[in-house]
C-alpha cells in the first residue's frame, strides 16, 4: 500500500478515503470529483426575512425617508422583528433584488491606494484651509507634506537657521534648492 501511494503521489490518508468511498458508493463514483459544498447553510437568510427587508425598504422609500441598508436595519429593530440581518446582508439583499445599485464613488477610504514618492523633496502636497480669527479676520493655513517621507513641513535647507516665529517663515522666500520637482494640491479653498 505504501508503494502504491508513492507511485501515484497520494498520501495514505487520501488512499484510505478513496477506498472507503469505493466501498460505499462504488468504484466509478469514487473516481468522480465530489462537490465540496456543504449540505446545508445555517447562516443563509430565509426568503421570509428577505421579503420583510424589501418590504421595510419599500415602506421607507414611499414615505420619502432614507431607505438605505442602515436605515432599514434600524427600522427593523424598531419594529421588533425577530431576525434582523446585518447591514452588509441587507445591502446584498437589495443588490440581488435589483432595488439598489452599487456606487463605486462611495467606496470607503480604505479602498484608496497610498503612494510614496521615490525620492525626498521631489514632490510635495499642498493643502490650504481657511480659518476665521477672533475679530472676524480671515487667515489661510497652509500645510506642506513631502510625499516621500510624509513630513508636515518642508525641510530646512543646509546653512539656513529655522525661523523663531511661524509668521515670518511664511513670508520669507525659500531658497531654490528646497523647491520640489512637482507639487500636488490635495484640497481646495472654499
Amino acid at each position: 500500500m505504501t508503494t502504491f501511494c508513492v507511485e501515484h503521489q497520494i498520501s495514505r490518508k487520501t488512499f484510505y478515503a478513496i477506498r472507503a468511498r469505493t466501498r460505499t458508493d462504488g468504484a466509478t463514483a469514487a473516481l468522480e470529483p465530489r462537490s465540496r459544498r456543504p449540505r446545508n447553510s445555517p447562516t443563509q437568510l430565509s426568503d421570509e426575512t428577505k421579503q420583510q427587508a424589501l418590504g421595510v425598504r419599500a415602506a421607507l422609500e414611499s414615505c420619502g425617508l432614507d431607505h438605505g441598508p442602515i436605515s432599514v436595519f434600524d427600522k427593523m429593530h424598531a419594529i421588533g422583528l425577530e431576525s434582523v440581518p446585518s447591514v452588509a446582508s441587507l445591502a446584498r439583499i437589495f443588490r440581488q433584488a435589483g432595488v439598489s445599485k452599487a456606487e463605486p464613488r462611495k467606496k470607503p477610504r480604505s479602498a484608496w491606494r497610498r503612494f510614496v514618492y521615490p525620492a525626498p523633496n521631489a514632490c510635495w502636497q499642498l493643502d490650504a484651509t481657511g480659518y476665521v480669527l477672533t475679530r472676524g479676520r480671515q487667515c489661510v493655513i497652509f500645510q506642506l507634506i513631502d510625499d516621500h517621507s510624509a513630513t508636515r513641513s518642508p525641510p530646512t535647507p543646509p546653512g539656513v537657521r529655522p525661523p523663531r516665529q511661524r509668521s515670518r517663515s511664511l513670508t520669507r522666500p525659500l531658497p531654490p534648492t528646497v523647491f520640489p520637482n512637482a507639487c500636488c494640491r490635495t484640497m481646495g479653498l472654499r
